[in-house]
């Protein structure tokens, strides 16, 4: 137990130096680690291993993310307000009930996801995979989510209003009580009959 508060100590303090300085913390291996209700705002990584890492209730608002591995990581109830994300790995992770946004995760992997009741208002989800996810009663209002892929995704009772979700692929997806209002759905692809049904919500 000793050991695991000084590690958790030792990549605070870490993090935090990097954070006053404004420095990119390089290929960081902080897997598995228990880093749940910690202040992470402003904080940027590059090539960071962080799989299975534990960040429950924490503030990461405005991070920067790149080439990054959170596979299985616990961010629940965590603030990820304007967080910019590219080019990571999210397979597995849970963000049920955060708060993101304006979020930007582009071109990542976010298979088997949880964002239930997630707020990601105005968020920028562009080209990026959420196969197998759910999104459950979650807000995705204004978002851009362009060629994204929400294949085989549970989206019952999200509002997806005003979002563009052009080339969106929604094969196979759960999407019960969705709310579709002013969404921009060219080019999406949908399981026969479906698309006919959401264009009388438009």
């Amino acid at each position: 137990m000793a050991n695991q508060r000084s590690e958790r100590e030792e990549i605070l303090s870490k993090l935090a130096s990097s954070i006053y300085k404004k420095e990119i913390i390089e290929s960081m291996d902080i897997s598995g680690i228990d880093l749940a209700f910690s202040d992470l705002s402003e904080v940027m990584a590059d090539r960071m291993t962080a799989i299975g890492v534990k960040l429950r209730a924490s503030s990461i608002i405005r991070a920067s993310f790149r080439d990054c591995n959170f596979n299985s990581a616990d961010f629940r109830n965590c603030n990820l307000e304007n967080v910019d994300i590219a080019d990571c790995y999210f397979k597995d992770a849970n963000f049920n009930k955060s708060t993101m946004r304006f979020a930007k995760i582009k071109i990542s992997f976010c298979d088997r996801a949880c964002f239930d009741q997630v707020d990601l208002t105005n968020g920028d989800l562009y080209d990026t995979i959420f196969n197998g996810s759910t999104f459950r009663n979650a807000n995705l209002s204004g978002v851009n989510a362009k060629h994204a892929s929400f294949r085989d995704v549970d989206l019952s009772g999200a509002n997806l209003a005003n979002g563009n979700f052009e080339g969106v692929n929604f094969i196979n997806a759960k999407l019960d009580d969705v709310i579709w209002a002013g969404a921009n759905i060219i080019g999406a692809r949908f399981d026969e009959g479906v698309l006919e049904m959401i264009q009388t919500e438009l």
